[in-house]
């Protein structure tokens, strides 16, 4: 439709960094359209070390891809991260995780998005 065309247009002009995955991308999900997912889909697939980590001990810039996850994790069916109560990845070895993600965004293009949780 031509307001979430017109949403997309105001997305895509914002810098990726930690704020847009934690102020801007939720809501972009809640709509649950899946121009929307392409374009988290987009960032999880960045090798960019825009976003921080979210352990205040290690001040190095990640990939916001590791951060995306999270919020992807519930919102993408079958998509093979789990979460834990909290909404936490449960993964001991993220970058692997994050490989794992990425091929299977690539081996099913045509993914579910879950519309009966928001």
């Amino acid at each position: 439709s031509e307001q979430i065309a017109y949403c997309m247009d105001k997305v895509r002009s914002l810098p990726i960094n930690d704020n847009l995955l934690d102020y801007v991308v939720p809501d972009l999900l809640y709509m649950r359209q899946k121009v929307g997912v392409d374009f988290c889909v987009t960032i999880l697939n960045s090798n960019e070390k825009l976003c921080h980590s979210s352990n205040p001990d290690n001040s190095e810039s990640i990939v916001c891809g590791y951060k995306i996850l999270e919020i992807l994790a519930p919102v993408v069916i079958g998509i093979p991260v789990a979460v834990d109560a909290t909404g936490f990845v449960r993964v001991d070895n993220y970058e692997e995780l994050l490989n794992k993600a990425r091929q299977w965004f690539l081996d099913n293009p045509d993914y579910q998005i879950n519309k009966n949780i928001y």
